[in-house]
């Protein structure tokens, strides 16, 4: 722990003399909040739910992202079929993420992130009621 500077020291007397007490000053310093360190946690997408589509590892994703909503159908995993090639969910969120992260103060890759975590949390308790 470093210790205190001379500045350091005077706020203190300051305060304390403020106070009027030792004791009071420990008050004050119990009714303070701790700084949070980093960038609030923002609930930006909401009522995020995944159903089962209509083949085996497709699934349909339901968002709201701000006041819009967006359903979006996501393949559990990147696969190829004949000469189709279908997308991971983190790219076909990264597309998504393309369009619309201007609007909602993110950049592409931090949104594509949480719609991809979020689908990834949900597809796993789905496929555990399952």
């Amino acid at each position: 722990m470093p210790e205190p500077t001379e500045r350091d020291l005077s706020d203190l007397r300051r305060l304390r003399r403020k106070a009027g007490s030792r004791p009071e000053l420990i008050r004050w310093l119990d009714q303070c909040q701790e700084v949070k360190c980093g960038r609030p946690p923002l609930d930006l997408i909401k009522d995020f739910s995944v159903h089962e589509g209509p083949e085996k590892d497709i699934y349909v994703a339901h968002y709201k992202l701000g006041k819009e909503t967006y359903v979006v159908i996501v393949r559990s995993r990147k696969q190829r079929m004949g000469k189709v090639v279908t997308l991971t969910p983190h790219k076909v969120f990264h597309m998504v993420a393309e369009t619309y992260h201007k609007a909602y103060g993110h950049s592409r890759d931090a949104l594509a992130q949480m719609l991809a975590k979020k689908f990834s949390r949900k597809l796993a308790e789905l496929k555990k009621a399952l």
